[in-house]
């Protein structure tokens, strides 16, 4: 049994050289998708804590607007009283604030504050209004 080169010569497949390109160009397009699709987690974060600083701040002055005081006033107290359906959740991950990427993350115990000087709200850890949660 002799062995047939001519045979293996008219083999169709791929080289390696072939196979490591495309999993080098594979690879690199996994990294842009994964990079996208942080920048897309980050850009909703952002949303939501804008939407729910707006909400919140009108929440606040119809409050004010009943004659209440801010003073030691929560979002509880917000959602107590019936401007509020449900106490807004702070996300978890980064965001996007003055329209640069967090460099830290929010986490799970990061909630909305009330401050009673200026009648706005602000996400704990930031102290940043909903005008500056943009991206």
């Amino acid at each position: 049994m002799l062995f047939n080169v001519k045979g293996c010569l008219n083999q169709r497949g791929f080289t390696l050289i072939e196979l490591v390109t495309v999993m080098a160009i594979i690879s690199i397009l996994a990294v842009i998708a994964i990079g996208k699709y942080s920048d897309a987690t980050a850009t909703a974060n952002t949303a939501k804590i804008a939407s729910d600083l707006s909400t919140i701040d009108s929440a606040i002055a119809m409050y004010q607007a009943e004659g209440h005081s801010l003073v030691g006033v929560k979002v509880e107290d917000l959602v107590s009283e019936g401007h509020l359906i449900v106490e807004p959740k702070a996300p978890s991950g980064y965001y996007f604030i003055d329209g640069k990427k967090s460099d830290i993350a929010l986490d799970k115990n990061n909630s909305y504050q009330i401050d009673e000087n200026s009648g706005r709200s602000y996400l704990n850890d930031t102290n940043n209004t909903s005008e500056q949660f943009h991206y």
